[in-house]
């Protein structure tokens, strides 16, 4: 079952990649829901300005959108099947400045200045945290490798959205 999403705004360079969770009956309704917080135009009606756009608070809209509903609509679920989506997202400056956010195991990658790709997040992974804390040697050792710490909807404050400065070569 395909729960992933994609969505891009070219008006304000900005793309992104959900991949929705939370049980096959909600986790595409996840993923679109954060698709389309990324390409909808502003309340105003449109774009005026690429620096007006601001991704991180389109991101945390679509969190608490995701989470409003699932107080309202998916009152029933367990709190583990609430719907929610791991997500990778660039914001692309015209000077040549990348900045990716993300929160989950969606990975944002980019060629460095040699040509081979490298990825620049950190997953937000049980196995993640294991590997780090030298608890085991590789992902193969840990049992639980699709627990998510991180996604939207389930995110605990904004700052659990990562993003860091990427400068990228033409």
């Amino acid at each position: 079952n395909n729960e992933e999403s994609f969505g891009i705004n070219p008006r304000a360079g900005s793309l992104v990649v959900p991949d929705g969770m939370g049980g096959a009956e909600y986790g595409a309704e996840a993923a679109e829901e954060v698709a389309r917080a990324i390409v909808r135009a502003p309340k105003n009606g449109f774009l005026r300005a690429k620096e007006s756009y601001n991704l991180a608070a389109r991101i945390l809209e679509a969190d608490g959108n995701m989470k409003e509903r699932a107080k309202t609509k998916l009152a029933n679920l367990s709190a583990n099947r609430l719907p929610g989506a791991a997500v990778g997202a660039v914001y692309i400056e015209e000077n040549g400045i990348l900045k990716p956010y993300h929160a989950g195991d969606v990975r944002v990658y980019v060629f460095d200045e040699q040509g081979d790709l490298r990825y620049i997040t950190r997953d937000h992974t049980a196995v993640q945290e294991a590997l780090e804390m030298g608890l085991i040697k590789n992902e193969t050792d840990f049992k639980e490798r699709n627990v998510i710490l991180r996604a939207i909807g389930h995110l605990i404050k904004p700052q659990d959205l990562d993003s860091e400065i990427v400068e990228v070569s033409p």
